[in-house]
Order: structure tokens, then sequence, then C-alpha cells
């Protein structure tokens, strides 16, 4: 017996593949119609495949995640919700097969030296810092150590980093702007998502944050309220805090 043609009121529901589709398919702001052409399927075929009426082939998971240009990371959980095997592999940073490349890594911190210098993962966590950033983290924190292991924690924690940023609300407006950027390009991203509700939530954020500015704004030097250091000592040519961003 055909259930589909016994059961005509009851609605399909959506597969999960169709749900991740059409929440990329937005943020990419694609139309079916868009995305069809781009991947060379059929607009109707693409709608079946949103509404779980049609169960894409591995081959065509890829294809419209290469059009939507989707991380890596996220094509992994696309091609788990149509009910295929990862095709990435993912290690961490402290494993042993990494170990050369922590080595690598930590050679480039120490180069940077006397300036700071420090590894976060797309996260904003601190995975690797050098003793520069260590001793100016001392400093501006009066010999205090930092409650989080977080950068942006660190800046909008009114009891962190942040009390010692003079010019804190251009700085922050700066990493909002980022943050809101991550989330618009990796909708299912639940971490960056939860981590910018946490940011807004932090006293004296601006309301005007909460809303995403498609324009991008100056890069900004963040000014230490302390005697003795540059007012420019983060990110000028001359004297920069260096990043390394780990995805």
């Amino acid at each position: 017996m055909n259930t589909a043609d016994a059961l005509p009121s009851q609605a399909v529901r959506p597969a999960p593949v169709g749900s991740l589709l059409r929440e990329w398919r937005a943020a990419r702001r694609f139309s079916q119609l868009d995305l069809a052409l781009e991947a060379g399927i059929s607009a109707r075929h693409l709608s079946c495949i949103e509404t779980g009426r049609a169960r894409p082939s591995r081959e065509m998971v890829m294809r419209l995640a290469d059009v939507l240009e989707m991380p890596l990371r996220e094509r992994n959980s696309l091609l788990l919700a149509a009910g295929f095997a990862p095709q990435y592999s993912e290690i961490s940073l402290d494993t042993p097969e990494m170990a050369r490349v922590r080595h690598a890594i930590d050679l480039m911190l120490s180069q940077q030296e006397p300036y700071p210098a420090f590894l976060l993962n797309r996260h904003w966590d601190l995975l690797m810092v050098n003793r520069a950033a260590q001793r100016i983290n001392r400093f501006v924190m009066r010999g205090r150590s930092s409650a989080h292991q977080n950068m942006l924690r660190q800046f909008f924690d009114p009891q962190d980093l942040r009390a010692a940023i003079a010019n804190w609300e251009e700085v922050a407006g700066s990493l909002i702007h980022h943050l809101h950027s991550e989330v618009a390009a990796a909708p299912t991203n639940a971490t960056a998502r939860a981590l910018l509700d946490e940011m807004l939530s932090y006293p004296g954020v601006p309301a005007r944050w909460r809303t995403r500015e498609l324009e991008m704004p100056p890069r900004r030097s963040w000014q230490p309220c302390c005697a003795g250091i540059s007012s420019n000592c983060a990110s000028s040519p001359a004297s920069p805090l260096s990043a390394r961003r780990a995805t």
C-alpha cells in the first residue's frame, strides 16, 4: 500500500538535509531557481529535496555545497543530514599527530617577540600565546590573570581586559561586526550564534549592535588605559598584535 496515497492529508515532514539547505540558501540569498540553475538541476528537483520528497545523492549534496560555498565542517554536517558519512577529517591540535604543527606554530609565535602574538580557534578561544602576550596581559590587568580563555569574553567582560581599554566601544564594535559576519556566513553554527548572544548580553553593549551592519567598520587599535604602553601597541604596522585563527 502506498502510504502517501493512503494519507493524502498528512504533510510530508521536511528532511534534515532540506532544512539545512534552506538555511544556507537563505544565508547566501539564493532563490530556489538561482540555486538550481547554478547547480545544474531543475527547480522542481531542488524543491523536492528541500521538502523531503526526494533524497539527494552524495554527488548532489557536494554539488549544492560547492555552489553555496559551505565551509568543510559544514559540508560534513550536510552529508550527515543526508545520510552519508563525512568526507573531511578533523584533527585536534593537541593530538600526537599534530605535534610538528604545534611546534611550527610555537616557533611562529616566538618569532613575534617582543610583540604579543596568539593562536585562536574559530570560536575565539586562546589556544597558544607567546610570552610577550602574557606579559602585556598581566601589565594591563595590574598583575591579575584573565578570568577567561576566550578573547571575546576578555574584551567584553567588565571585570576582565575590557576595563583596561580606553577605546573599548570602537574595538568591541569591530569584534561584534566580525561575529555577525561569522553567523551570517555559517547559519548552522550554533556556537557562533550563542557566542554572539552572550557578547550582546554584557552590560554597556549598545542596542544598535544587535543588528548586523553590512559595511565593514574601520579597523581599530585597542588603546590601553595604562601609562607606559603605546596607544597603538595592538595593531599598528610598527608594533602589531599578531593573531592566528585556526579553522
